[in-house]
């Protein structure tokens, strides 16, 4: 029974964040003009026909504060640690009773290389050695790697700080490989959970098994039921490159924000190379990075992700923290150079795009009318693709004239939250709350 708990307290946990609410007019958005860029075509054969299509909406009332596109909230935190680092003792924050600990064992390239650990969530293995949520799920090793032996829990001592004997009953239940296994849920993985009886404060863990001193290792606290939280949002999950990471951050115990915190911040590549970013504060807990020069192009449907450490003083102690948000970043082979709203017999809008690349382009957006109380309701939204060729094309965004002439909504009207879309690579090129 303790066995089918602590799995389902692990399962329940694997979602690192959870979803909050933040409005989107706190943001400060880099209003940096990208250059174009030109982008390869890969050889495989792409529909080239104009595509035209219409949905209805539901007609709600327009809003100007638009919500960030996510928001999240962690009261968990992680890091990498070697298995000498483990056999010497780590550190364990501890805020909330009865947190839950998570171990898993990290793939290294061969049994001779040792890649260095630390305690300060950034992941120091190799590129393309870990999945997106490393320790968390079945790692595809590379040929010549191997995976680090699994941490018994049975084999883990807790110590409080500055003692020299392991608390007696401080793991109140346990859950090891095996267990795990047979569970079908994640190898050489394994979680205790603490008992409410040690308390909070800083804490010594460390094991009395035979482990390699090169081995790598996440663990991984979740405080569950805490609401000391790292709050984290982003008014968009889509970059070109060249452009600044914006993002908001700020620890929080339920809605008041802890002074004295420190935030640090690295990317990761969709090919697992890491690197630190400088943060720079703005207002209200919003920050910039720039994306590291070296990361190159990405292929369709991969993302980068931006991973926080934040630290709070609690009295004597520490408050941890960390999360994390996955964002795509496309090359600029296109330019909106202008739009009009036109609302003349199938054309919505006219639009002038300056192609840098081939390929093919989307615009979108959603017309708004008016309704008998002069509130804008939306109509439909529409979408129009077309494959077009470098130089200046002028294209146009479709609609359909049997939804808005069912709409019963009149003048004046708004073409509202536009986008322009490359489609060759899954990427917004532009966007424009209304025109």
């Amino acid at each position: 029974m303790k066995t089918i708990m602590i799995a389902s307290l692990i399962v329940a946990s694997v979602s690192l964040m959870a979803v909050g609410s933040v409005s989107a007019n706190e943001f400060e958005l880099n209003s940096l003009s990208v250059p174009m860029q030109q982008r390869g075509i890969e050889s495989i054969t792409r529909e080239q026909k104009d595509i035209h299509f219409s949905f209805a909406e539901s007609g709600e009332v327009w809003q100007n504060n638009q919500s960030a596109e996510v928001a999240l909230e962690s009261n968990e935190y992680w890091f990498q640690i070697s298995g000498a680092e483990l056999k010497s003792g780590i550190d364990l924050d501890i805020s909330e009773p009865e947190p839950l600990v998570r171990f898993s064992s990290l793939t290294l390239p061969d049994a001779r290389q040792s890649l260095g650990g630390n305690q300060t969530g950034l992941p120091s293995i190799q590129p393309g050695l870990v999945s997106k949520q490393p320790g968390l799920s079945e790692i595809p090793r590379p040929q010549g790697s191997r995976r680090a032996n699994a941490i018994n829990p049975d084999q883990l001592e807790i110590f409080r700080e500055g003692e020299v004997q392991p608390m007696n009953a401080a793991k109140l239940n346990m859950i090891n490989e095996t267990q795990l296994a047979s569970d079908s849920i994640f190898q050489r993985s394994g979680a205790m959970k603490l008992n409410a009886s040690i308390g909070t404060g800083r804490f010594k863990m460390r094991t009395r098994q035979s482990l390699r001193d090169s081995d790598q290792y996440l663990i991984n606290i979740k405080e569950k039921g805490s609401q000391k939280k790292l709050h984290m949002s982003a008014p968009r999950l889509s970059l070109l490159s060249g452009e600044a990471i914006t993002f908001g951050a700020q620890m929080k115990d339920r809605h008041r924000v802890l002074s004295g915190a420190d935030y640090q911040a690295y990317v990761v590549s969709p090919d697992g190379e890491t690197s630190w970013v400088k943060l720079r504060e703005g207002k209200k807990g919003q920050w910039q990075v720039d994306m590291p020069s070296r990361f190159g192009h990405t292929r369709p449907g991969e993302l980068h992700e931006l991973y926080i450490d934040a630290y709070a003083p609690e009295g004597n102690n520490q408050l941890r923290r960390s999360g994390k948000i996955a964002f795509s970043v496309a090359t600029p082979t296109a330019q909106l150079e202008d739009i009009k709203l036109v609302m003349e017999d199938d054309t919505l809008a006219d639009s002038m795009i300056n192609v840098a690349s081939e390929g093919r382009y989307e615009l979108r957006a959603t017309l708004y009318g008016t309704d008998e109380n002069g509130e804008m309701r939306s109509i439909m939204r529409s979408h129009s693709a077309y494959w077009l060729t470098p130089g200046l094309q002028q294209v146009a965004l479709k609609l359909d004239q049997k939804i808005f002439e069912n709409s019963g909504l009149s003048a004046p009207f708004a073409l509202k939250s536009f986008e322009l879309i490359d489609q060759s690579q899954l990427g917004v090129l532009h966007r424009q709350s209304e025109i």
